[in-house]
């Protein structure tokens, strides 16, 4: 009962969150509404995911839907932003969310899969571990698979039905903001070009600091 009543606090918690984010970045209730609509659906996918593979409503399926909730909403997050950056430039929204849902399908595919490499290793566990852990991994995975293919499919048709196109006002907003933001990027793309020229100084220092915390920090962890 309290990892259900858990669970329903976290996705309570993640949906205000998200969407204040959303209303402060963007200034759109309607994006807002897209991206807080997408955890309960996303969570319901896992539910029946988790059902068709035999797994049950415990506290370590439970608990593995309360932590994939800050990581699902990311999925649909960047698509609405994305949508917004396009919406930015002046295109229609059905233009607009059909170039940011290319832009952003592999980069998300790869998020995901990074997120679903960490808990690989729990399907090689043995015993009780692997009785309690198992589950655990299923229900984060199964939830975002579930938040990619809603990101991918959902998020683009309510996204083509609710939000508006941008004013001409707002376009030009966007516009002087684009230009700031790209002496940004400039200035950090000189920046990165020198660390890459340095590369090998760099992944050697890299590879010296975390020996040293190895081998200093690692003995005292017991």
């Amino acid at each position: 009962t309290r990892a259900i009543a858990g669970l329903t606090m976290e996705g309570a918690l993640g949906a205000l969150l998200t969407g204040l984010v959303i209303l402060l970045f963007l200034r759109d209730w309607r994006s807002a509404l897209v991206v807080v609509l997408n955890i309960p659906l996303a969570l319901m996918g896992a539910v029946v995911a988790l059902w068709m593979t035999g797994q049950t409503v415990n506290i370590m399926t439970l608990g593995g839907l309360a932590l994939a909730i800050g990581i699902l909403v990311d999925m649909s997050t960047v698509a609405i932003e994305n949508i917004h950056t396009h919406l930015a430039q002046g295109r229609p929204i059905a233009r607009s969310v059909a170039d940011s849902g290319k832009e952003v399908a592999l980069p998300l595919l790869v998020a995901m899969f990074c997120v679903l490499a960490v808990f690989v290793p729990s399907f090689f566990m043995e015993g009780a571990a692997k009785a309690m852990f198992i589950p655990l991994s299923l229900a984060v995975g199964f939830a975002m698979v579930a938040s990619y293919l809603l990101a991918s499919t959902f998020v683009p048709v309510i996204s083509t039905w609710l939000i508006r196109a941008h004013r001409p006002e707002e376009v030009e907003g966007a516009t002087k903001r684009r230009i700031s933001f790209a002496r940004f990027q400039s200035s950090y793309k000189s920046a990165l070009q020198r660390v890459v020229r340095l590369r090998w100084l760099v992944v050697g220092a890299y590879v010296v600091a975390a020996g040293l915390v190895i081998v200093f920090v690692g003995r005292r962890l017991g």
